[in-house]
């Protein structure tokens, strides 16, 4: 994980009703991969999953998934 943002739960539905749009805190960098691994970006919520956000130079969860818990 290159970084951790940490959101309350309005900020975090907020997030995930909107995936396309624009969000300061999500940095506008291109994704590094470093061998097999991507510098991603973890979500975190009180009381909600954790998406793992990778924004390949954009400032908007481009590419997103969820770790297996």
């Amino acid at each position: 994980m290159a970084e951790t943002r940490e959101l309350t739960a309005a900020e975090y539905d907020d997030f995930a009703s909107y995936l396309l749009a624009d969000r300061e805190w999500l940095p506008s960098r291109t994704c590094l991969n470093v061998g097999q691994r991507r510098k991603v970006m973890a979500v975190n919520a009180p009381g909600r999953r954790t998406p793992i956000v990778d924004p390949s130079g954009y400032n908007y969860g481009r590419h997103m998934g969820f770790s297996v818990e």
